[in-house]
């Protein structure tokens, strides 16, 4: 038998529970589906925590109300693309040579045990940005947006959302400039898959052997030139240490 004032516990439900987890009003809704035969009620809500957090501060708040609901949680372009974006950086399940990178189920399987991931860091933030920004729901009339990302950065790595856009803050430090426009064969994939960018030495080197580069290629160069000091001069008193201990040796 279905409860008393069924509509109003479930939207006071609804309320409390976006005060219990600190969201933005009417993150979390009490809707009424009266398409599906007979009508059914849910609890919607985007982001935000994981359905079985929700279900726990639910039942502590109303479970007698909370059984006359559906809980149904989605994600936004924004956080599906931070997931893609992270879980792309950080999976161990296959090595980088093998070219693994996660599809939707995978990424799905990832965000469906943890609250809505929050960006770590500004560069994070622009990356999932401009990846969610590429796709929305009318995007394609065969493939979902989290599909569609996916595909896209396994086809171009994560690297690709870093490059300069028109006038934005530069996301690319000179050592990572250098790594984008020179690194080959393994290096190149774990700085597409994982962003690990060149030594400065071998950059900088990059750059010397190019007969005619870039402005901002030159430019990135000339930079690293006080590490490169630095990384020479290392190499070379471990080199004389190396030289003196074999003199000494013999």
């Amino acid at each position: 038998m279905a409860v008393a004032d069924r509509a109003k516990r479930l939207r006071a439900l609804a309320r409390a529970l976006n005060e219990h987890f600190e969201l933005a009003p009417d993150t979390v809704l009490a809707e009424f589906d009266e398409y599906t035969r007979p009508g059914k009620w849910y609890l919607r809500w985007t982001d935000g925590p994981t359905v079985a957090q929700l279900t726990k501060a639910a039942k502590d708040i109303d479970a007698d109300v909370l059984a006359e609901a559906t809980l149904f949680r989605k994600y936004s372009n924004f956080v599906w693309a931070l997931a893609t974006i992270r879980l792309t950086m950080s999976t161990e399940e296959l090595p980088p040579e093998q070219g693994y990178y996660p599809n939707s189920w995978h990424i799905r399987e990832w965000l469906q045990g943890r609250k809505a991931p929050r960006p770590r860091n500004k560069r994070e933030q622009v990356m999932a940005e401009r990846l969610g920004a590429m796709y929305d729901d009318d995007s394609s009339a065969f493939h979902s947006p989290d599909t569609l990302m996916a595909d896209f950065v396994r086809e171009n790595g994560v690297a690709a959302l870093l490059r300069d856009k028109g006038p934005r803050e530069a996301l690319l430090s000179p050592v990572e400039v250098l790594t984008d426009r020179y690194a080959t064969g393994e290096a190149l994939k774990a700085w597409t898959r994982r962003l690990v960018p060149l030594n400065p030495l071998e950059a900088f080197l990059a750059v010397f052997a190019d007969q005619d580069p870039e402005p901002n290629v030159a430019a990135a160069a000339l930079a690293l030139v006080p590490e490169v000091h630095q990384a020479v001069d290392e190499a070379a008193r471990g080199l004389d240490a190396r030289v003196t201990a074999e003199a000494q040796a013999s």
